[in-house]
C-alpha cells in the first residue's frame, strides 16, 4: 500500500475496518470484502475475477462470493434465492444487511431514502431467512 496515494490507502484501510466486524471467521471476512470486487471490478469479466478468487482462495470461498455477488438484470427475489443456496454467502449477507440497516448510517439520509432502505433491508432479511431455512441453511 505504500505506493498508493495517501487518500486511496486511507480509503482501503477504512473499507477493511468497516468489514472487520462483518463476520466471525476468516472465510466470512474474505467473502464480505471480495464480493464487491466481483460485482464492481473493472478489469476482466465476472468469470475471470471469480476464477482468480478460486485460484487464490479455493472453491468454498469462490462459490460463496459467486452466490453473494449480484448479477446484472437479476431481480431481488432471484438474487436472495441464489444467496440462500450457500450457507457462507447467507451468513455474510445477513451481516451485510444488518450493517447497512444500522440507524446511525440511515439517519444520515433523507427521510424518503431512509424509509425506502429500511423497507428493503427488512424485506430482504425476512426473505433470506425464509429461503435459507427452506434450504437448510439456517444461520441465525
Amino acid at each position: 500500500m505504500q505506493n498508493l496515494p495517501d487518500k486511496k490507502a486511507q480509503a482501503l484501510n477504512l473499507a477493511l475496518e468497516a468489514h472487520a466486524g462483518q463476520g466471525k471467521s476468516d472465510d466470512e471476512f474474505i467473502v464480505g470484502v471480495l464480493h464487491d470486487f466481483v460485482e464492481d471490478g473493472k478489469e476482466g469479466s465476472r468469470e475471470s475475477r471469480l476464477s482468480l478468487i478460486r485460484e487464490i482462495f479455493g472453491d468454498k470461498i469462490s462459490e460463496a462470493i459467486d452466490a453473494i455477488s449480484k448479477k446484472d438484470d437479476e431481480s431481488r427475489a432471484d438474487y436472495i434465492a441464489r444467496v440462500a443456496q450457500n450457507k457462507l454467502a447467507t451468513t455474510v449477507k445477513f451481516y451485510d444487511l444488518n450493517n447497512n440497516a444500522k440507524m446511525e448510517r440511515l439517519m444520515l439520509l433523507d427521510k424518503e431514502t431512509r424509509d425506502r432502505l429500511i423497507r428493503k433491508y427488512t424485506e430482504d432479511r425476512a426473505l433470506l431467512k425464509q429461503m435459507a431455512s427452506i434450504k437448510g441453511n439456517d444461520v441465525l
